[in-house]
């Protein structure tokens, strides 16, 4: 699980893959066509609509309320850019499902260093 974690964004989409890393791993061991099939369903669809759609008062307030917490490990102007492209977007697809996993990270990030401080969670 500390391994999963760990993999930046890249490695578990890009190119227009899913499980990037996985595949890249299998290279010569998986016959190409499974190697690199696109039909397989990916729950970042599912994800992406739930976060933007069902929760993002939820993260709003939890990226504004948590942006000095955030501020000595991210430049707060690229996560408010990054964001920002993502809410434009009606459905994120795949290209954007990186900065979406980067956002959700640093929210859930925002949130344990705000239990970790013992500063009291906004109202």
């Amino acid at each position: 699980v500390e391994f999963c974690l760990a993999l930046p964004p890249e490695q578990k989409f890009g190119q227009g893959y899913t499980r990037l890393g996985l595949r890249q791993a299998m290279r010569g061991i998986l016959p190409e066509p499974v190697r690199l099939r696109m039909n397989k369903k990916s729950p970042m669809h599912s994800l992406a609509r739930t976060v933007l759609r069902d929760e993002r008062e939820r993260l709003d307030e939890i990226l504004r309320d948590g942006a000095a917490l955030l501020e000595p490990y991210v430049d707060p102007l690229a996560v408010a850019r990054a964001y920002a492209a993502i809410r434009a977007e009606a459905q994120p697809g795949p290209r954007q499902w990186p900065a979406l996993i980067g956002i959700l990270q640093l929210a859930i990030l925002a949130r344990w260093l705000r239990q970790a401080s013992g500063a009291p969670a906004p109202a």
